[in-house]
Order: C-alpha cells, then sequence, then structure tokens
C-alpha cells in the first residue's frame, strides 16, 4: 500500500499513541470463490456486499504491517456475511485462523450450533442481509433465534451484532435487546460499530434505555468522532470498549462525516463506489475534506477522546487489548 503525506502524518501521530499489541475483534476474511457474484442491483444497493468478497488472511497481515508498522495485531476474523455467501465454505475458511468466529446459518441452523461447540470457535457472528428483505423491516430476533441465543447463554461465546434499523437506540432494538438479555443473561452481546450510533446524542440515548443491561459491550469500528468515545468511555466505563477496525472496509479512503447544514453522517469516500450517492459525490468534489484511510479516522478519533479524558496506559491497553481477551475466555 502506498501512503502519502496525509496518510504518513496520521500514521506517525496513531503510532506514537496506540499500545504495541493489539486485539482487533472486527476483521471480514474470505475468498471471492465463497460466494455468488454480485448483481449490478446489490453493488448499487449494498454498500457493504459490493466491497467485501476477497481478503485473505495474508492480505488482511500485510495490510496491518504497511499500516501499522511496527504494531503486533492478534485478531478475530469471521467471513462476510452476506446473501451471496457459500456460508460452509466461508466458515472452514474461518476455521483455518487463531480467533475464528462463525457465521451464522439460518437455513441450516444444526450446522451453526455444531460449529458453535467447537472449542476453536471463539463466537457467532449474524447479520441480516439473508433474510432478503427491506432492512428496515427487519428486527434482531428475525436474524437472531432463540436456538443460538440458547447455546450461546451456555457456552457464554460473544455475538458480534451488526443491529437493524438506523441505530441501538431505535426502540425496536432497545426492546429486543432487553427481551434477549432478560432471558439469556449470559450471552456476551458486541454491538458493531458502537451500536451505529455516529453521535453522542444517539448514545445517550440508548445508554438511558439499556443502562441495566451488562453484557453488552461497544465495538469502535467506523466511528470517526471523538465525543462518541467519550461519552461510551464515561457512561459505560473503559471495561466495555473494544477495539475493532472493521476491516477490509477500514483501508478505504474515507470517514463518516458530519457537516451541519450541508451532510449528516454519510461515510465519504475518495474513491468513487457503486453505491456512491450522486449528491454526496457533489458534495465530495466540491468540498474536497482531506481524507485517509479510515483506519486512521478512527484511531484518530479515539487518540483525541482518550487524550481529552486522560485515559492512562493501563486503561488503554484494555481498550486495545485486554478486553477482548477477557471477554473471549469460556
Amino acid at each position: 500500500m502506498k501512503l502519502n503525506e496525509l496518510d504518513l502524518e496520521y500514521q506517525k501521530k496513531i503510532l506514537n499513541w496506540i499500545p504495541k499489541r493489539i486485539f482487533d475483534i472486527h476483521n471480514h476474511i474470505g475468498l471471492s470463490s465463497h460466494h455468488k457474484p454480485l448483481s449490478d442491483e446489490r453493488k448499487v444497493s449494498c454498500m457493504a456486499a459490493s466491497e467485501a468478497y476477497n481478503q485473505s488472511r495474508y492480505i488482511l497481515e500485510k495490510k496491518f504491517k504497511s499500516l501499522l508498522p511496527g504494531i503486533k495485531v492478534d485478531y478475530v476474523v469471521f467471513p462476510f456475511p452476506f446473501r451471496e455467501t457459500h456460508i460452509k465454505k466461508a466458515n472452514n475458511y474461518a476455521l483455518s485462523c487463531t480467533n475464528p468466529f462463525i457465521l451464522g446459518d439460518l437455513e441450516k441452523p444444526k450446522e451453526t450450533l455444531d460449529l458453535l461447540k467447537k472449542s476453536s470457535v471463539r463466537g457467532l457472528k449474524i447479520y441480516y442481509d439473508s433474510l432478503k428483505r427491506d432492512y428496515s423491516k427487519i428486527r434482531i430476533l428475525d436474524f437472531l433465534p432463540e436456538i443460538f441465543l440458547d447455546e450461546l447463554n451456555k457456552s457464554q461465546k460473544p455475538i458480534m451484532l451488526h443491529v437493524p434499523g438506523s441505530s441501538v437506540n431505535d426502540n425496536e432494538n432497545v426492546n429486543e435487546l432487553n427481551y434477549v438479555l432478560n432471558k439469556f443473561p449470559k450471552v456476551k452481546i458486541i454491538l458493531a460499530h458502537m451500536g451505529r450510533c455516529s453521535t453522542k446524542e444517539e448514545l445517550i440515548g440508548a445508554s438511558i434505555k439499556l443502562k441495566n443491561l451488562e453484557n453488552i459491550f461497544w465495538e469502535t469500528s467506523t466511528i470517526s468522532s471523538s465525543e462518541v468515545f467519550e461519552e461510551a468511555i464515561k457512561i459505560f466505563g473503559i471495561e466495555k470498549i473494544l477495539y475493532g477496525s472493521d476491516s477490509p472496509y477500514a483501508f478505504t479512503k474515507g470517514r463518516i462525516m458530519d457537516v451541519p447544514g450541508e451532510i449528516k453522517n454519510p461515510f465519504i469516500t475518495e474513491k468513487r463506489f457503486p453505491w456512491t450517492k450522486p449528491y454526496l459525490r457533489r458534495w465530495y468534489l466540491k468540498n474536497k475534506p482531506p481524507l485517509t484511510f479510515l483506519l486512521y479516522h478512527q484511531l484518530d478519533a479515539m487518540r483525541n477522546a482518550f487524550e481529552n479524558l486522560e485515559i492512562n496506559t493501563e486503561d488503554l491497553e484494555k481498550v486495545f487489548y485486554g478486553n477482548a481477551i477477557n471477554l473471549l475466555k469460556n
């Protein structure tokens, strides 16, 4: 990967701050042979799927070494969770890695349960795209069946959950999380992308509604707002925050941006993709905000938040390593 002057500027700030050993709990791996081809319509409608499909373990490690030189990176991996994925092939590939989460198969739940019982499997990844329905009408329990929850409650292996709707602050999501953790109190839920709370207001709203739930953890990937990280630490405590990058998306040059009166939290990218909305492309070409890798924007936002809160080295290492190691113990 070739880094320009801006990339190197961000890299220097981050390397001077980040611990020398980290654990990244959110990475996708898989080969193109594990998936059916995407239709043109899907390339436009499903941003995540259109940028997926080919990240081997070798590529992942090579990119970590390029972007975070000198940092020892351990990591969780799971397959790309889309309806085009051949789940059995994708899970078998993930199982070749040290810390695999398997992808849940709603059509073959017994296969999922059998894999979850393997000692080498560290957790479960589940996603709503396989339902082939309007995302706005999908609820958590539609793609997270109780048969999976029962096994996770027994094994105490965590689940990586990408909530539907706009964020975890949605009342439907709050109600279902309360139901799940009251019925299955030992289930450990990792909320991907800080529960999709891209603003501190969303995070505060969610915290009020979820304040009595103990086994919820907040994963940092894609969030580019220092305010969100600061509020999460204040409200939930250091032990509930887990570092994750969401590669390969983290290797895209872009960031989630909020410009009052103009744009509100879209993913603005340097490159134009099939899913790029024309009005956002026009905004980018007009304003040309300086963009580096999403990985760097996220880490720099964390750096600002942690320095503002004067987080000590011990707590910094918990977020970047210790919390994940403790969570994966079962």
